[in-house]
């Protein structure tokens, strides 16, 4: 058995406290926002990202949440996948979602990976990516000198390009529910390997 070690490239660190300061960091430019690191840290040690800085946003507590008002459902971008999977309100009211999370990598993946990171990697491969646009979901675009919500057709560019800004975090996604309609989901790939 042969034991590979990987090297992460020298870079710059800072945790945010709160939302105020992590969007304070952000203004400076450059900073690559690490909120779970599945995808980031892989990225880093493959040398596929190499960023100089990278602000820790994994404690922010006030960015994990889900809340139902008013026929639509808000998530926090920092909301864990498995944190999803078992909240109530997504199964009943996004049952499609809740079934591509959990068709979505292993539960110790899903323990620390968030929405917002799913989203904004904008893999075509995100299984979050289908249910949401189903759903004519809209996230919601923080900096600190205000929020801008599109609707997340407007948010993917294409492969691995979003409309976010260098100096902006995705916040929240707002989610209209489609009450009195069906909703199945059914994840289909050319190998389970890559499903």
């Amino acid at each position: 058995m042969k034991t590979v070690y990987y090297n992460l490239p020298e870079f710059e660190y800072k945790r945010a406290e709160n939302l105020h300061q992590a969007l304070d960091v952000l203004k400076e430019g450059d900073w690559k926002i690490l909120a779970g690191g599945t995808d980031l840290i892989l990225d880093m040690k493959i040398g596929r990202q190499s960023p100089k800085k990278i602000l820790d946003i994994t404690r922010l507590g006030e960015l994990r949440y889900v809340r139902a008002y008013n026929g639509k459902m808000f998530i926090g971008g920092g909301s864990r996948l498995q944190e999803l999977l078992e909240n109530a309100l997504v199964k009943e009211r996004l049952p499609i979602l809740s079934s591509a999370i959990y068709e979505m990598a292993s539960w110790q993946i899903r323990n620390v990976a968030t929405i917002a990171g799913n989203i904004c990697n904008a893999s075509p491969a995100a299984d979050s990516a289908p249910p949401l646009l189903i759903y004519d979901a809209k996230v919601k675009l923080s900096s600190s000198s205000g929020s801008r919500t599109l609707p997340i057709s407007e948010f993917f560019l294409g492969p691995r390009k979003t409309a976010i800004s260098s100096y902006e975090l995705l916040e929240e996604i707002e989610v209209p529910t489609l009450d009195g309609y069906f909703q199945w989901y059914y994840k289909l790939g050319r190998r389970h390997a890559f499903t």
